[in-house]
Formats: structure tokens, C-alpha cells, sequence
């Protein structure tokens, strides 16, 4: 059968052009080139719709869209405000207006667990996205709307979006000079798992153990693992 799984963007692929020519850090090309190859996110996304016999082919628009807002939450997490690359994300983003109409409020987990751990989530700039959560959230939730318990997929696609960018740009060995960030990162991942075990409570444990494989393979491209040198708080 064709298409067996999503597409790469060609959109992303120019991003990640235009990057090395302005001769970006290697670990930027590289998280962006994974978030358009091997996307963890949207795997799991196209298991859950396979679970409930849905035809992934129908929500290509969704992938992209998803695709897109990632690469845009890594480009301003690694600071790269490149012009063109900003507009090119933008412009794409605006053919998708018809899905991002359809996000309304929801839970903003991100301030909740900050408070919790007595984070100034204005403050840290790991915390400053539950704009982007909220959308890709929102996004991944759109599907499974016509069935019961809609909401947990909203809560997943936040917590497992933002416990993989926890995971990925808060560096796995050392724990932060602030350790309430990492056992933030902790309480997400609790989060997730049990979000994930109430959706799918026989098959959940796949992607769980397909998403800490993912993780040890882009934890040996160290460079992307390196926290910036300004560390948690900018």
C-alpha cells in the first residue's frame, strides 16, 4: 500500500536549507531535519488514529500543521530568528487558517506544573510555550472529538509534546542548576503516561517504550543534547 506513512515537508526541508547557509549550529539543522524525518510526535499521532480505525490519509493537513509549529518552537528555543525562515513558516502557517480557526481555549498545563514546582514559567525559557502546546494539542485532539473522552487526547498531545521538548533541550546528564525544572520534566512524563494509559490502556506501553527508543537514538547525536550556555533561565 502507498503512503504508509506521512510525507516530509518540502517546506522544511527549504527551513533547513536556508539554515546552513547561514552556517546554523549543526544540533539546529539536526533536531529540525528529525522533526520532519523521523517525528516521534506524529507516529504516535497516526497510531492512536489507526487505533480507532481512522484513515490517517484523511488528516495529512494535521501532520503538516503539527510539523510546522514544532520547528517553529525549536527555532525560537535555540534563539534563530533568520528573516526569511520566520516569513517561510509563516506564510505556510496561513494556508492552514481553516484548522487553526477551529483551536479554542483549553487547559494550560505548562503554568499549572511551573506553579507546582515553583517555577516563574514567564521567567524560564523552557516555559514560555503553551501557546504552541496548546495548538498542537488542540490539532491532535481534532479527530477523536466524535468519541467519548475527547479531552484526554487534548492533555496527551500537550504533555507528550511538551515532555519531548523537556527531554530534548534539558540535557539528560546533568541535572539543571534549578532541579525543579528536571523534576518537572518528571512530573510530565507521569502525566503522559497516565493520560496515554486511559486511551489506549492495552497498547499504550508500545509507544511508550517506542518513544524512549527514539530518545536514545537522538541522544547520540550529542550535539543536539547540549543545553545552551546561557542554561536554564535567559
Amino acid at each position: 500500500m502507498k503512503d504508509k506513512k506521512p510525507k516530509k515537508l518540502k517546506v522544511v526541508s527549504k527551513i533547513n536549507k536556508r539554515l546552513k547557509k547561514q552556517r546554523v549550529e549543526r544540533r539546529v539543522t539536526e533536531i529540525i531535519k528529525i522533526a520532519d524525518k523521523k517525528n516521534i510526535f506524529l507516529e504516535i499521532f497516526k497510531t492512536l488514529l489507526d487505533d480507532k480505525d481512522l484513515d490517517w490519509r484523511e488528516y495529512q493537513e494535521l501532520f503538516a500543521v503539527i510539523k510546522l509549529l514544532q520547528v517553529k518552537m525549536y527555532l525560537k528555543l535555540f534563539e534563530i530568528d533568520e528573516p526569511e525562515v520566520v516569513d517561510l513558516i509563516k506564510t505556510t502557517l496561513d494556508k492552514y487558517k481553516k484548522i487553526t480557526k477551529q483551536i479554542s481555549k483549553n487547559t494550560n498545563w505548562e503554568a499549572m506544573i511551573a506553579d507546582e514546582h515553583f517555577l516563574k514559567g514567564q521567567d524560564l525559557y523552557l516555559f514560555k510555550n503553551d501557546d504552541t502546546y496548546h495548538m498542537i494539542a488542540s490539532i491532535f485532539a481534532m479527530p477523536f472529538k466524535i468519541f467519548e473522552h475527547d479531552q484526554y487526547y487534548y492533555d496527551l498531545g500537550y504533555f507528550l509534546s511538551m515532555y519531548i521538548t523537556l527531554e530534548v533541550f534539558v540535557n539528560k546528564y546533568n541535572i539543571p542548576k534549578n532541579y525543579e525544572i528536571y523534576l518537572a520534566k518528571l512530573d510530565v512524563q507521569l502525566r503522559m503516561i497516565r493520560t496515554f494509559s486511559n486511551i489506549a490502556p492495552k497498547t499504550f506501553n508500545i509507544s511508550i517504550k517506542a518513544l524512549n527508543k527514539w530518545f536514545d537514538k537522538v541522544e547520540k547525536k550529542e550535539e543536539i543534547f547540549k543545553t545552551k550556555k546561557k542554561g536554564e533561565q535567559k
